[in-house]
């Protein structure tokens, strides 16, 4: 079953594996990627409870509204432990959301993925991403500039490294090299101011 909202649609667990929208490199990830991983984690076997997080923005230190992040609390051997698909580039010991143990259902976060989709307060909207996690850290294009972040493995600190703007000849090359991503379609990239 499928509902569409804006340009994505909350849909069943089994229909999001082959449903990436590359063309539209600025959809939230959170339904695909965590809704993706709660279904796998209980297909396995798993005890599964879906969370709603408030994400914390790393430069103001505000917090999102509710339902910003969909996070998972798993429960093995007596255990509970944090999940998601994300990897944030903050030091571990920096505070990165606030959530409740209140159980929540995948359409719960349809307002929000709505919100993320047309608000000019929200990267997804404003930015066009791609972020491949590497094991030293992330290599991201975000508008028309590569970023590349390393993770010290001494301190958990991070460093940054912007290079200049790339042509639409360049972006549409570095997509299909570095992430295997075929554009059908002309990208128009944004970086647009939050």
């Amino acid at each position: 079953m499928s509902s569409d909202i804006g340009d994505i649609a909350i849909r069943s667990p089994e229909s999001l594996y082959n449903s990436v929208p590359f063309e539209s490199l600025t959809i939230h990830i959170g339904e695909r990627n965590n809704g993706l991983f709660s279904w796998l984690l209980s297909q396995r076997g798993f005890d599964v409870t879906i969370l709603s997080a408030q994400a914390r923005n790393r430069f103001t230190g505000a917090y999102g509204p509710p339902f910003d992040h969909f996070i998972m609390m798993v429960r093995l051997e007596g255990h509970r432990w944090l999940c998601g698909t994300d990897s944030p580039q903050e030091p571990r010991s920096t505070e990165l959301y606030k959530f409740t143990l209140e159980p929540r259902e995948r359409d719960d976060f349809r307002a929000m993925y709505d919100d993320h989709q047309s608000s000019a307060g929200s990267i997804f909207f404003c930015k066009s991403l791609c972020s491949l996690l590497l094991p030293t850290g992330r290599f991201t294009v975000r508008g028309r500039r590569p970023i590349i972040t390393s993770l010290s493995s001494v301190d958990g600190q991070q460093a940054t490294q912007t290079t200049a703007d790339l042509s639409d000849e360049e972006i549409t090359e570095l997509l299909r090299e570095k992430f295997g991503i075929v554009l059908h379609s002309p990208l128009t990239p944004k970086d647009f101011f939050i």
